[in-house]
């Protein structure tokens, strides 16, 4: 889970960056990322498998798609938001690229990013649960298709109870970084 989410936190800002900044590439791309967040992730699962294995691999995989998406959007509209006032006094002061970006587009889009990031946790979770479903001898995906095929409810309950206290706890520690960001009034 945390694999996948960290991969999706990276290469999510990375393309969201990237098709900020190169309107080429936000023609070509962009386009694509729609189409690519519209297919049912959970059919990707066996494909994962098929290509990666029954190791860890399918299973991260799986976490990154699920978390990926919400980050790149939530990045490209913290960078598109930034207010066009203060692009324009960065302009008229003439600063440099690099020092607009680092100090104007960076914090503007901060708290897109994070919100972006809060929302990507729990769906990592829920990719990884989904990789177990299809390719796992063992976790917790694993568990809630034994205990449902033997009808044991107790262990599907408790399963569920685990995964969601998962979930939430690491959504506390998204939340608890996101509110270590001094500039967003939380």
């Amino acid at each position: 889970m945390l694999a996948g989410f960290a991969m999706a936190v990276i290469g999510g800002i990375a393309l969201g960056l990237a098709i900020h900044a190169m309107p080429l590439l936000r023609r070509a791309l962009y386009p694509l990322v729609v189409v690519f967040q519209g297919l049912p992730k959970i059919a990707l699962a066996p494909l994962m498998v098929i290509w990666f294995g029954y190791g860890s691999a399918s299973k991260i995989l799986m976490a990154f798609l699920f978390a990926f998406f919400p980050v790149v959007i939530a990045t490209m509209g913290g960078l598109a938001g930034t207010p066009a006032h203060l692009i324009e006094h960065f302009k008229a002061i003439r600063a440099p690229a690099w020092t607009t970006f680092r100090r104007l587009y960076v914090p503007a889009a901060l708290p897109s990013i994070m919100d972006g990031c809060r929302s990507a946790m729990p769906l990592a979770v829920i990719g990884a649960i989904v990789g177990e479903f299809v390719g796992s001898d063992s976790g917790l995906g694993h568990l809630i298709l034994e205990a449902n095929a033997n009808g044991r409810t107790d262990y599907l309950f408790a399963a569920l109870i685990v995964v969601s206290a998962v979930a939430g706890l690491l959504y506390l520690l998204v939340e608890l970084a996101a509110k270590r960001i001094w500039w967003r009034g939380f």
